[in-house]
């Protein structure tokens, strides 16, 4: 699927939603298939290092083409990926928050 600007918007729109529901402010980045950034946006008061990790866990998904958190299930000790967070200068997330 291609990503444009308004799906895009449309993501970050729900997305904000979703964080307000539990209270916890987001950096929400939107990639493309290519892992490019199309729209970035950080809630007041998401923690700085959030804006970081937003677009590597937005990349790592779709990098991998996978959420994030099923990256690391696979990423442990004995996993068939274990090691891959050394690849991509250092752009793979092992840790939930990265969705397709």
């Amino acid at each position: 699927m291609n990503i444009t600007l308004e799906i895009a918007r449309n993501i970050i729109r729900e997305a904000k939603s979703a964080a307000q529901k539990i209270g916890i402010p987001m950096a929400i980045s939107v990639v493309d298939n290519a892992g490019n950034l199309v729209v970035f946006e950080r809630m007041d008061e998401s923690l700085l290092v959030s804006i970081e990790l937003s677009q590597n866990k937005a990349y790592t998904a779709v990098a991998l083409k996978m959420a994030t958190h099923l990256v690391g299930q696979k990423a442990q000790p004995g996993g068939e990926i274990f090691g891959i967070e050394g690849c991509q200068q250092g752009k793979i997330v092992l840790f939930g928050g990265g969705i397709l």
